[in-house]
């Protein structure tokens, strides 16, 4: 059957009803409401890491996941990005 007959178009429907603005996002209000909570303490978190890490009474370890959480999160993820920087 040719492309665009009648009876292909008769079973078409609009993705969206008259009237209604068609979805923008596909993630839910709660995950775009957490994005938005963590984007605005990304500053704090950060600073607490390097709180842990200089902090001289604090263990080793703790020290060190200080660290590795700045590592991880600071750099760019993939590895030509990191050898360009």
């Amino acid at each position: 059957m040719p492309y665009g007959q009648t009876a292909q178009l008769a079973n078409l429907r609009p993705a969206w009803e008259k009237g209604r603005m068609p979805p923008t996002s596909r993630r839910s209000r709660d995950a775009d409401r957490a994005l938005r909570m963590a984007r605005r303490h990304t500053t704090e978190a950060i600073e607490t890491a390097i709180k842990c890490m200089r902090d001289e009474t604090a263990s080793w370890p703790e020290r060190m996941a200080g660290v590795k959480v700045i590592l991880q999160e600071g750099l760019p993820k993939k590895r030509d990005l990191i050898e360009a920087a």
